[in-house]
């Protein structure tokens, strides 16, 4: 039998194919011709082959050994190659060391490079001969000390190597080519092609404000004497950055003087940075250092000028030249030209007056011309020997006399309209320079006429020029010396004459006045014995003793005693069962205690409230005793003994002040749900206790963590009372499914199962003996993680075919009691929110009941005989249900509830506060919620209240909503800030029909307006009450046809009321007055003000719209940028990716102005959704956003923190400032006077900040 072929017998691989022993002579010695020893011992495998081994259990292809000489040795190179199975293509790996590794021989080389990629795709060099085996150790210890960057060259997986190197690589270059597109930096430090600017008018506008709000009311006054005249390292940090010494004392004595500016800017800001705002503010740009310089867009010079298509060549050459050569403002000029139209000479002579504060010449045009010609012509002769630069333009009839040794140049005009230089009038001239700034050529002239023309009068004969160059040259040594003149007093003169506002009609002017409501109307006056009286008169009424005979039913009956008497021994009761209030009314009537008694019962839900006070009024056959209270209702009389309230309201009760003297007992019942509201009202009960002894506080539920509770209160008492029920069955979903006609389908996504989960769910059941088909249907609808509709019909159907009567109630809420209910399908869901403090985000989670709120659902069943419980759950879910609901404090925002507790207990640290509660929140949640307060202007960083802050509070509202009635009311907008937070707190005002949901979106789309969501819902609102108002009837049809829920639009038109009497409470606006009043709404049409208003009051919850590259494609006529579509815009947040929801106006929204939206909620489903969108105006951003940071080295400005930064110019960050500090300082003393409308009120501040946002800083005339 011939020998096989590619069986390696010997060491030698790769010399012999056969290796077959060579033949021997007699003596023994070997016939084969002699040669080197082999590589490798015999037997042993060699690296060669072991990689060929490697390759093929892989699956990729025979391995190619390149090889090359190197001199005088040898290298080699290993490729790898394996064919893709989607592809079909070949991919191929070079392995090489580097530097290579060169070898003595060629087959060396081959069998070391074989080694080193070994060493790349396997973990073992157990059976290696020992020369490679040393290589592959030499490679073990490169391997160790490898850098990070180089780790993936000993992936495993060359393959999978390369292709994460290679997508690496990817992402870094179009990184790279993002960074070049100043469109896709909007995520970076900087937000390039958003820029911030500020017109010429409006600037100036906005100064001449700041100086005289600040004169007028100043916001802070100094309290110590501090100079900075000798801060050595202040004056150092300011030479390096550029100032001239002079503009550097300057600023260092006026930080120096204690003004209410000064002192101001030195109270909210660090020296360095209050000296570089007063420097951006006083040096005027030409001479601040280049960085700070703006660009040309941001804005424009102090001294500049704009012209209107409509003007006239002459007068726009005139404009130019008083304004842009000699340096005049243009408002000026402009008054000086209407007086003195088409002549020039007549508008710098007026203009030179008007500097020098002198009134108008007298423009007398009688003088002799010929000894004029003369005079002019001496004097032209006698200049030009002395100062050979001098021209004269005889066309313009203008002397220009270079200034040696200053920039500066005296311009004389020898005018047809002047006599000059004979008279005493002063003569039409300038000075022009090219690097000096406006009022420096403005105090070369101010220096030349003061010297020349005392009193606006020249000496007879005495010429200017000579003089006028002597003056120029004292004024230059001013310039340069240490004092040099400043802006305010070189234009002091110029400042445009003060227009007189109108004087409103005092009706304009409204100022409510804080109302005090009355909590509980007016006190009982009956005396004890008249109350018993006509209560032992109504336990005679047949009506009430039937109801009574109802009640003796009741299991509480039978504890009537020990309970009245629990409660009368101690302060606080644990009760769980039913409810008792009755009980405890009728003990204070019998004891002789009713006209004092005085009991509130909260429930968590407004229908609660209306249910339980209706049945418990009718049980005591509407005697006058049963009132409630519900946010916008009441109904309480003298007569009122139980008062049934939503527990909100009894802690706005305790907000305002209410210390619950009069109340003796306050029974909290559920307090088994943990809701923030009742776990923060059994803190104020337990701390409210110990001063108040005289007040009862019972707890009650049928499902209460009894021990946590009473551990609480200091071991209370706790009376268990047994619950009227009948025997309830309980069908667990695996006896379920083999009763029902049901077979679950295979769903998409859902819950993953590892082998091993997969394996101890199938195992659980299996032990149950449960079948094989039902355990499929449970894994199947374990996965789904939904409730499965099927499924419910088909338990309803089985219920049906037992023809037996009864009501079924499927997946009920705990509250809700019918008493015809035999049958209950719980779901076993419920969806909850959770927020996580760190993100901000808040998710609607739908998760497993815990088992309290599942026995409550299955108590539903047994309230008239024995029931059925079907529960959409296994036994195993069962097992693993939370006992009890986590409490609510611990998964949603407190920062309402920090600013209450800040409200009424000013002295405390609320969060200190907060973690005496039953079980406190965490750290972080409660400094999240402080930060968010901060932000929202409630409280100061010292932690006192603010306020503003304190009024929020007040209002029963979010506290954001509430910040936007405040601001609705101060900017004069309030109809349409009432309607916002309306619709923001109401269900959404459009529908959206599963199988209508195209039609719906059309409908919504002719509302659309403004890019805002929220605008486009008050746009419909708006036009439903046009529709009301038209004809009775039509506004139902309206909204059908609208796709408009008229319940909601119902609820807004409520909620708009009850907040307009709100803000009537605390005195914000009069009394009675209508929301709509044009008075309170005198720039509701301005609607960058509005969404300016959405933002402040929805700081920080800002996202950025990042547009895709511009590309462009051909057309007939050239070439046209191509749109965008929706999904190539992409929305982030501070924290990451976001994505609009699809509901929104703005889903499909493609261009954006300022790339910057407001949103009102963001959730979590299966993507990171933000609800209620609005885009909102730069300005808007800058005065009702975050804190303004100038980065006066970098350049730009960041609004709230390093996320959001913008292009601009340091000096409009330090004007944004001065208006927010200046109108915060207004408004905090207008909220504690409660007259937020005499604020907006012929106030400068407001009308700039309006001006600002109405173009979002661009000129009212500009293009």
């Amino acid at each position: 039998m011939p020998p096989r072929k590619n069986i390696v017998k010997s060491g030698n691989a790769g010399t012999s194919s056969k290796g077959q022993k060579p033949k021997q002579d007699d003596s023994g010695s070997s016939s084969a011709p002699s040669g080197p020893p082999p590589l490798f011992p015999p037997g042993s495998k060699t690296p060669l082959s072991l990689l060929y081994e490697r390759c093929q259990k892989n699956g990729w292809d025979k391995p190619e050994v390149q090889t090359f000489r190197r001199g005088e040795q040898f290298s080699a190179v290993v490729i790898v190659q394996k064919k893709n199975p989607r592809t079909s293509a070949k991919e191929t790996i070079r392995l090489e060391p580097h530097p290579p590794k060169e070898m003595p021989s060629l087959l060396e080389a081959k069998h070391w490079a074989a080694t080193y990629a070994l060493y790349r795709v396997s973990n073992t060099s157990g059976v290696l001969p020992a020369g490679p085996r040393g290589y592959w150790q030499e490679l073990a210890e490169e391997h160790r000390k490898a850098p990070e960057h180089l780790k993936w060259q000993y992936d495993p997986d060359p393959f999978a190597a390369k292709a994460a190197v290679e997508e690496r690589q990817r992402k870094a270059a179009a990184k790279r080519e993002k960074a070049d597109d100043p469109d896709e930096l909007d995520l970076g430090s900087f937000d390039r092609g958003v820029e911030v600017r500020m017109g010429a008018k409006l600037r100036d506008a906005v100064e001449s404000a700041v100086k005289k709000v600040i004169q007028e009311f100043p916001e802070v006054q100094g309290s110590e004497d501090v100079s900075f005249l000798e801060d050595d390292a202040l004056i150092g940090s300011l030479s390096a950055l550029g100032f001239k010494a002079g503009s550097i004392r300057t600023t260092l004595e006026a930080l120096s003087s204690n003004s209410a500016f000064t002192s101001a800017l030195l109270v909210a800001s660090p020296p360095l940075e209050a000296a570089l705002e007063y420097l951006l503010l006083h040096t005027p740009e030409s001479e601040l250092p280049k960085q700070f310089q703006p660009s040309k867009k941001s804005s424009n010079p102090f001294v500049s000028s704009a012209h209107a298509g409509g003007e006239s060549l002459q007068r726009r050459w005139m404009e130019d030249r008083a304004v842009k050569e000699a340096g005049y403002p243009r408002l000026i000029v402009n008054e000086c030209i209407e007086e003195c139209p088409d002549n020039l000479d007549l508008v710098f002579e007026l203009l030179t007056h008007r500097l020098l504060g002198l009134s108008n010449p007298s423009f007398v045009d009688e003088y002799d011309r010929e000894l004029c010609k003369a005079a002019r012509n001496e004097e032209l002769e006698a200049i030009q020997s002395v100062y050979p630069d001098v021209t004269f333009n005889e066309a313009l009839s203008i002397l220009t006399i270079p200034i040696e040794g200053t920039p500066a140049t005296l311009n004389i005009i020898y005018s047809a309209h002047h006599p000059y230089p004979l008279g005493s009038r002063i003569p039409p001239f300038y000075v022009t320079s090219d690097t000096l700034p406006a009022y420096l050529r403005l105090y070369f002239v101010m220096r030349i006429a003061e010297t020349l023309f005392p009193n606006g009068q020249r000496v007879e004969d005495e010429g200017i020029c000579f003089n006028g160059v002597e003056a120029a040259l004292v004024a230059w040594s001013e310039i340069e010396g240490d004092t040099p003149p400043k802006l305010e007093d070189v234009l002091r003169n110029l400042a445009p004459p003060r227009k007189e506002r109108a004087t409103r009609d005092p009706v304009q002017t409204l100022k409510g006045k804080p109302r005090r409501v009355a909590r509980t109307g007016a006190r009982d006056t009956r005396s004890d014995e008249v109350v018993l009286k006509e209560f032992t008169e109504l336990k005679r009424r047949p009506a009430y003793q039937e109801m009574e005979t109802q009640r003796k039913r009741l299991p509480a009956w039978e504890f009537k005693n020990e309970l009245v008497e629990t409660i009368r021994k101690n302060q606080v009761t644990i009760v769980v069962g039913e409810t008792v209030p009755q009980f405890i009314l009728d003990e204070e009537i019998e004891s002789k205690r009713g006209s004092s008694a005085s009991i509130i019962i909260t429930q968590p839900r407004r229908v609660s409230v209306l249910g339980v006070s209706s049945r418990v009024s009718t049980e005591r056959t509407d005697d006058g005793s049963v009132g409630y209270a519900i946010r916008g209702e009441s109904r309480v009389r003298p007569s009122t003994k139980l008062l049934f309230c939503t527990t909100g309201v009894l802690l706005r009760r305790l907000a305002g002040g209410d210390d619950l003297e009069n109340v003796t007992h306050v029974v909290v019942d559920e307090v088994h749900e943990r809701s923030v509201d009742s776990d923060f009202l059994l803190l104020e009960l337990r701390e409210m206790i110990k001063a108040n002894k005289s007040l009862k506080v019972v707890l009650m539920s049928a499902t209460i963590n009894q021990k946590t509770f009473s551990a609480y209160f200091d071991n209370a008492p706790v009376i268990e009372i047994p619950g009227r029920t009948y025997p309830v069955t309980d069908v667990y979903l695996e006896e379920i499914l083999p009763l029902v006609n049901y077979q679950p389908q295979p769903v998409r996504g859902g819950e993953r199962f590892t082998a091993e989960q997969s394996q101890s769910f199938r195992s659980f059941f299996e032990t149950a003996g449960i079948d094989q088909e039902t355990i499929k249907s449970l894994e199947m609808l374990k996965k789904a993680d939904r409730i499965d509709y099927q499924l419910v019909t088909a338990i309803v159907k089985h219920i049906l075919r037992q023809n037996e009567k009864g009501a079924i109630l499927i997946s009920c809420l705990t509250s809700i009691t019918i008493d015809d209910v035999i049958y209950v399908i719980d779901g076993g869901k419920v969806k909850e929110n959770d927020y996580d403090p760190e993100t901000g985000l808040a998710r609607l989670e739908e998760t497993l009941v815990t088992r309290a709120s599942a026995n409550q659902r299955r108590g539903r069943a047994g309230r008239v005989q024995a029931g059925t419980c079907y529960k959409l759950f296994t036994k195993r879910d069962w097992d693993n249900m939370r006992k009890f609901p986590v409490p609510e404090m611990q998964r949603v925002p407190l920062d309402s509830l920090l600013l209450q507790i800040k409200v009424t207990r000013s002295e405390e640290d609320p969060k200190q506060y907060l973690s005496r509660s039953i079980d406190p929140p965490k750290l972080q949640a409660m400094d999240s919620a402080w930060a968010a307060l901060e932000e929202l202007g409630a409280v100061d960083p010292d932690g006192n209240i603010l306020s503003l802050g304190r009024y929020m509070s007040m209002l029963p509202v979010d506290l954001r909503l509430g910040k936007m009635m405040i601001l609705g009311t101060l900017f004069g907008c309030l109809s349409t800030a009432l309607t916002i937070v309306a619709c923001l707190s109401s269900k959404p005002l459009f529908v959206s029909p599963m199988d209508k949901r195209e039609e719906a979106n059309k409908a919504r789309a002719k509302f659309s307006t403004e890019n805002s969501d929220i605008l486009t819902n008050v746009n419909a609102f708006n036009e439903c009450l046009v529709e009301r108002g038209r004809k009775k009837g039509g506004i139902s049809s309206f909204c059908e046809e609208n796709f408009i829920s008229y319940s909601t639009f119902r609820d807004i038109v409520s909620l708009r009321a009850e907040f307009a009497s709100a803000l009537s409470d605390i005195g914000f606006i009069p009394f009675g007055i209508d929301p709509s009043d044009p008075r309170l709404n005198v720039n509701e049409s301005n609607t960058n003000l509005v969404k300016a208003i959405i933002v402040g009051g929805l700081w920080p919850r800002i996202s950025k719209a990042v547009l895709p590259k511009a590309v462009f494609e051909r057309v007939a006529a050239g070439s046209t940028q191509k749109e965008h579509q929706a999904k190539e815009v992409k929305y982030f947040t501070q924290e990451g990716r976001a994505f609009i929801h699809p509901s929104s106006t703005l889903f499909s929204q493609t261009t954006y102005k300022s790339r910057f939206l407001t949103y009102f909620t963001k959730v979590e489903t299966s993507k990171i959704f933000l609800r209620d969108v609005t885009e909102v105006p730069l300005y808007g951003l800058l005065l009702f956003g975050g804190v303004v940071r100038i980065k006066h080295i970098g350049g730009g400005i960041n609004v709230g923190s390093d996320w959001l930064h913008l292009k601009a110019s340091p000096r409009i960050g330090v004007l944004i400032n001065q208006l927010r500090r200046l109108l915060d300082a207004q408004m905090g003393k207008a909220i504690d006077d409660a007259a937020l409308s005499a604020v907006s009120s012929d106030n400068p501040i407001v009308d700039v900040m309006l001006s600002l946002l109405n173009r979002d800083g661009l000129d009212p005339d500009a293009l």
